[in-house]
């Protein structure tokens, strides 16, 4: 059995464990619905591992419906997760599924992609499970992606977030992502044919850890419903990604800030 294998299971035996909890002692909490849209723009990195930024504009969309049956908590639609279900919520266990458009990649998006060729935009299949107590909270995922590498990405993450007075929350976060070959291949990976056509050397890039980041966010309520939030944080490629020859810079800078509406 593949790493890759093992983790996908291993994240759906959690998930499955957790609905059977649920199924048992979950309450009915009553229907209703959450609506925050706004617009933002968020700094990043023209591509991962990239050493050049780009400013893009960002829709900020989180949508939730919320019966709250057993087995079938909520329904919501967020620019982070895409579309998905929540499964449960139960003394601070949560499950959720989601899908996500995935854009791929574009060789004309930097120079030094000039002769890979692009990676096709697809769909990102995303299960989460999680767990919260008071303002820390963990998650672990798993991720497919299908249309574009076919990869997987697992993802373990840790927050806490600090509450100032009625108006100001405060986040901090920290994670790190592994990979399979299908995803590090495809991001990371210079073939053959792909070093004949863009002049950079050969590289296999196999699976392993990819990633750990840093962040910092913060969300102040100016009225009722208007609100601003901003994020600042830092990712730094590891092993295989942070060795390709595709890579520019090792640390991967990224800042959102943003203003919201809440109906």
């Amino acid at each position: 059995m593949t790493n890759e294998t093992m983790a996908m299971r291993t994240v759906i035996h959690l998930g499955a464990s957790l609905v059977l909890l649920a199924s048992a002692g979950t309450a009915v909490a009553a229907d209703r619905w959450s609506a925050t849209v706004g617009a933002g723009a968020l700094v990043a990195p023209k591509y991962e591992g990239s050493g050049e930024m780009e400013i893009l504009p960002l829709p900020i969309l989180d949508l939730r419906w919320t019966p709250g049956y057993a087995g079938f908590h909520s329904v919501f639609l967020t620019t982070e997760q895409g579309l998905g279900i929540q499964f449960l919520d139960y003394r601070g266990f949560s499950l959720s599924a989601s899908v996500n458009y995935d854009r791929g990649r574009d060789q004309d998006d930097d120079s030094n992609l000039r002769g890979l060729g692009n990676i096709d935009p697809g769909a990102d299949l995303r299960l989460t499970a999680a767990y919260r107590i008071g303002g820390l909270r963990a998650s672990l995922s798993a991720e497919q992606n299908f249309g574009g590498t076919d990869g997987v990405e697992v993802e373990a993450g840790l927050g806490y977030t600090q509450r100032f007075g009625d108006r100001f929350f405060l986040t901090g976060s920290v994670g790190a992502t592994w990979a399979d070959s299908d995803h590090m291949g495809g991001y990371f990976g210079v073939t053959r044919r792909q070093s004949l056509a863009s002049g950079l050397p050969q590289y296999d890039a196999d699976a392993g850890f990819k990633s750990v980041r840093v962040a910092l966010t913060g969300r102040y309520a100016v009225t009722e419903r208007w609100g601003v939030r901003g994020t600042v944080g830092l990712k730094r490629l590891l092993g295989d990604a942070a060795d390709s020859p595709i890579v520019e810079e090792k640390l991967q800078p990224f800042a959102l800030l943003g203003v919201t509406y809440t109906f």
